[in-house]
């Protein structure tokens, strides 16, 4: 009679493979976030265009495998959104202080085929981020 090699399986409680996914996605996020420090430290000066570049950066970070496993796909829908607003602007509106009137709010939001308060929104999200800076 052959004996068959014993298997241990060792369960860690509190531990699974779902966590240990959710530990790396963590992990990800947190260097994200590092580099994203790091990249607004490097700069002299925050502008659209600078925002404009951190959407796509985020876009380009995301993947459908990603969407489908971890449910992002509101995250992903606001950076889409957020890219066809900037893509609608002007370099010169991106790089220069412009003055945000209520006209060029309803060129722009009409150009991308959104709403004014969308546009309002996107503002309101580079003002944060250029007051961090």
């Amino acid at each position: 009679m052959t004996s068959k090699p014993s298997v241990l399986l060792v369960q860690v409680p509190g531990r699974s493979f779902v966590k240990s996914m959710e530990d790396r996605k963590e992990e990800k996020d947190a260097q994200a976030f590092r580099e994203d420090i790091q990249y607004f430290l490097a700069k002299d000066e925050f502008n659209l265009y600078d925002f404009h570049e951190r959407v796509l950066h985020g876009l380009k970070s995301k993947s459908s495998i990603k969407v489908m496993i971890w449910g992002e796909d509101a995250e992903i829908k606001v950076l889409e959104e957020q890219n066809k607003i900037c893509s609608a602007m002007y370099d010169h509106e991106k790089v220069q202080d412009t003055e945000w009137n209520k006209d060029l709010k309803k060129e722009v939001a009409e150009a991308a085929s959104v709403q004014v308060s969308d546009i309002e929104d996107l503002l309101e999200k580079y003002r944060q981020l250029k007051d961090f800076h």
